[in-house]
């Protein structure tokens, strides 16, 4: 069986599509995962009782022939790819199964239940796919996007169908009135899209025009996996620069799943004159003064600058206040709350995890031995033939107790001399302070003989 393997969404969140044999071989699944494969999405097609009879490949298409239908995978673009099935007559039910599989932590939020105005037709009724992990690496958090299908017939009529997640199948719906009319075979050809910034920036009045956040500051709430302090960046995704607009990102603590007291400080506004038209993540600068404590919430806010233009998705855990008199970021988030749209602006933070580690030692080390290590060696010396006589002088002249040893210093010196004893001479010239005593013996240890005696009279 062919296969697809391929990178979407290489500068967001980086996914990576596989199209591949199942366990049984009889037909491939769809996999798509995220972040070393701690979040995935797997889509089973095939039905009980279908059979591969043909597949091809030709780049980044994978078409695939059973006893029953045709599956085409095609790569549309950098963050999207779409998913063809073509029936060549008129199927047994409206509805087509696609059985998904997906770990813990995945949601399913289902696109314009509550915001219609706000949502394009081929996101209407969409499914947005968000893990339950945010921030960093892990960005908005979102995991894919599974776009409205779309469905034509052989002449080109066309019609909108409808998707449903029952939370074990996205089942694909064809309206009735579309198939008493159309010729086949027909096309039902939802897109599923990889990247993670949400789907709108659109509304509709009287005509799309982009969406405006516009006199109201908006906060959206956060987990905090780890103590968060210091300082951290905030990112949003822009629909296109304005010199008029901006905002500036500001953090709320959490009170009763509503924000409430400032959290940051010195906040920088977001620039949306610094990009080219088309969208764009850009960051923001703030401080932390005071740390957040690992395992709580905080609510990301944004403050506009008059107006600025996000991309986002249809949830919940959104609020709003007006902010049309505020010339500062204020300390409470201000209150009473307006009703608010229900929308996730594509935001994000990036900081650093600062995790807290404990240490119990159960077992005392008690250490009372001092390791000794000894080693002996005798150095031998080899002399010629002649033995070397060393010079011999008698000392009769006795002096007080007091005074220096000179003559018997001045012998030593000549001695060591003599046999070129250098390393000698600095060890007498170290003993040289110390007072001799009368009738006391001197031993002398050498490194180039065993030992060598001088007998002294002082």
């Amino acid at each position: 069986m062919k296969t697809i393997n391929i990178i979407q969404s290489p500068k967001d969140t980086p996914c990576r599509v596989k199209v591949e044999p199942r366990q049984d071989k009889s037909f491939p699944g769809i996999h798509l995962s995220k972040w070393d494969e701690e979040s995935y999405l797997s889509i089973l097609p095939g039905q009980r009782g279908e059979k591969t009879r043909q597949s091809s490949i030709n780049k980044n298409t994978l078409e695939i022939i059973t006893n029953r239908r045709c599956h085409r995978i095609h790569r549309l673009n950098e963050s999207q790819i779409e998913y063809d099935i073509i029936l060549e007559e008129k199927p047994k039910s409206t509805v087509i199964p696609l059985p998904l599989k997906i770990p813990p932590g995945i949601s399913f939020h289902k696109q314009g239940i509550k915001t219609t105005n706000l949502i394009r037709p081929e996101v209407m009724g969409s499914y947005a796919l968000y893990y339950n992990k945010k921030n960093n690496k892990y960005k908005t958090g979102k995991m894919s996007h599974i776009y409205r299908p779309r469905i034509f017939d052989k002449k080109g009529h066309w019609c909108w169908g409808e998707l449903d997640y029952d939370g074990r199948s996205l089942n694909m719906i064809i309206p009735k009135e579309f198939l008493l009319k159309c010729t086949y075979p027909i096309t039902v050809d939802p897109v599923i899209g990889t990247d993670s910034v949400g789907a709108s920036h659109q509304y509709y009045d009287e005509g799309w025009y982009d969406y405006k956040v516009e006199g109201r500051f908006t906060a959206n709430y956060y987990d905090v996996p780890g103590s968060l302090k210091y300082e951290c960046e905030a990112y949003l995704y822009s629909d296109h620069p304005d010199p008029d607009g901006g905002a500036w990102p500001c953090l709320y603590s959490n009170s009763s799943m509503n924000p409430q007291y400032r959290r940051s400080s010195n906040e920088d506004k977001f620039d949306l004159d610094s990009f080219d038209d088309g969208g764009e993540w850009i960051y923001s600068y703030m401080e932390i003064p005071n740390e957040i404590e690992e395992g709580g919430a905080i609510w990301l806010g944004l403050m506009p600058d008059c107006y600025f233009y996000p991309y986002f998705d249809e949830m919940s855990y959104e609020r709003e206040s007006t902010s049309f008199s505020m010339g500062t970021i204020p300390n409470t988030f201000p209150s009473p709350f307006t009703p608010t749209t229900q929308i996730v602006i594509s935001a994000y933070l990036e900081y650093t995890v600062y995790n807290n580690y404990g240490i119990n030692l159960t077992t005392a080390a008690n250490i009372t031995a001092i390791p000794e290590r000894s080693h002996e060696a005798e150095r031998s010396i080899q002399t010629t033939e002649t033995p070397l006589e060393l010079p011999t002088r008698s000392c009769t002249h006795e002096r007080a107790q007091t005074e220096e040893p000179q003559i018997t210093e001045n012998l030593i010196r000549s001695i060591f001399m003599s046999l070129k004893l250098t390393g000698l001479i600095h060890i007498w010239d170290y003993l040289l302070h110390k007072k001799a005593k009368s009738k006391d013996e001197m031993k002398i240890i050498s490194p180039v003989c065993r030992e060598i005696d001088i007998d002294s009279p002082v």
